[in-house]
């Protein structure tokens, strides 16, 4: 959802159709990468997942054979989307442009201010509906599809997920409330929908985000990085890895304590392999390193610390809402110049191919095997 062009508004339906479209064929894409290949790669922990489903029932092996119905899923919650938005009348073509942006959790709207001039109560429940959705995992929505709904319930990562809006929406709605003494209705229907805007990666806003208070920027600035569900839309380190590393750091924590026990990380009831274990921490690591790294390049390029580091992170995990100039238009680049420009596409795409699957790219080692 971020931008080097304003003017969105003035813009010809060709390039905000283009837009759109690009996201969405690039969500269902990246969908389709992350339970197809990303696995087998054995980078970052999605190893875990070649003998586990994420909740399916499927093993992601025979994932190939699904991908017909993931794309046909997609669509189908694309077109869900777009009828709601039509049916509470929001004009065509800026429903079909918003409901591709929404399911592909990337954040384009035809207008600079996001979707605020759209801000009526059923419109965010549609968006939040549809970003919460989005930013699960598709091998796990096909039970739903298969009228298993409360087999979704049982993967762990939607269990943590939602645990996880809750307690951060519980963080904006109470300064919503209690601070900016905002009505509590309002102050929590705020606090959900950019909560799960930041969590989905999605960054649709509403409003001046230039009046949000200390604690509302810090749960989004933690959020962006968390993510969504691996095998869905979303970017971010996803939920998986987060509970991984709880469990490893879990593990060790017991070991120091009890030196002659022994004890095991685990994930849905299944053993995490010391390889795994491994990869998920190198992972957050060489992603950490990474974020600093480009950092200090957009430093070096001119820009402003607190702007550098917020853009950087904004750009690894493709969340525009922190990018940009803080107290400007939310994803707009457009002002920082040509050189960070360039600097927040690549990380753009580094975050995206989820670091350790870019920087392979690069080595001829990987080229050879």
């Amino acid at each position: 959802g971020s931008t080097a062009v304003i003017g969105l508004n003035e813009a010809s339906h060709g390039i905000i159709l283009w837009r759109s479209l690009l996201s969405w064929l690039g969500g269902m894409g990246f969908i389709l990468v992350s339970l197809a290949v990303f696995p087998f790669l054995e980078i970052g922990g999605m190893q875990i997942f070649n003998t586990q489903s994420s909740g399916s029932g499927l093993a992601i092996t025979a994932a190939k054979k699904a991908i017909g119905l993931i794309v046909l899923m997609y669509s189908v919650l694309t077109a869900a989307c777009f009828t709601l938005l039509v049916t509470n009348k929001i004009p065509a073509f800026e429903s079909f442009c918003l409901s591709l942006s929404t399911i592909s959790t990337g954040g384009f709207h035809a207008d600079d201010r996001s979707i605020t001039a759209l801000a009526t109560f059923p419109v965010q429940m549609i968006l939040i509906l549809f970003m919460f959705i989005s930013a699960l995992p598709f091998l796990a929505l096909l039970k739903v599809s298969r009228g298993q709904v409360l087999g979704l319930f049982h993967e762990p990562q939607v269990k943590f997920f939602i645990g996880l809006i809750l307690v951060l929406t519980s963080f904006i709605a109470f300064e919503n409330i209690y601070i900016d003494h905002i009505n509590a209705f309002d102050g929590i229907l705020s606090a959900l929908f950019i909560t799960l805007s930041s969590l989905s990666t999605t960054g649709f806003h509403i409003g001046d985000h230039a009046t949000w208070g200390p604690i509302t920027f810090f749960v989004l600035f933690s959020a962006m990085f968390i993510g969504g569900c691996a095998g869905s839309s979303a970017s971010g380190v996803k939920i998986f890895r987060l509970q991984i590393l709880k469990e490893t750091v879990a593990s060790q924590l017991r070991r120091i304590i009890n030196p002659n026990a022994v004890f095991e990380a685990r994930y849905n009831t299944r053993a995490i392999d010391m390889h795994t274990q491994v990869s998920v921490v190198s992972f957050f690591v060489i992603f950490t390193f990474t974020w600093v790294a480009f950092s200090f390049a957009l430093i070096l390029a001119g820009v402003d610390l607190k702007t550098a580091f917020f853009s950087a992170g904004g750009a690894m995990t493709n969340m525009p809402l922190l990018m940009g100039n803080i107290a400007d238009i939310p994803g707009y680049v457009g002002t920082m110049g040509e050189i960070p420009t360039g600097l927040l596409t690549m990380a753009m795409l580094t975050g995206r191919l989820e670091i350790l699957v870019f920087l392979s790219l690069l080595l001829p080692r990987f080229w050879l095997k």
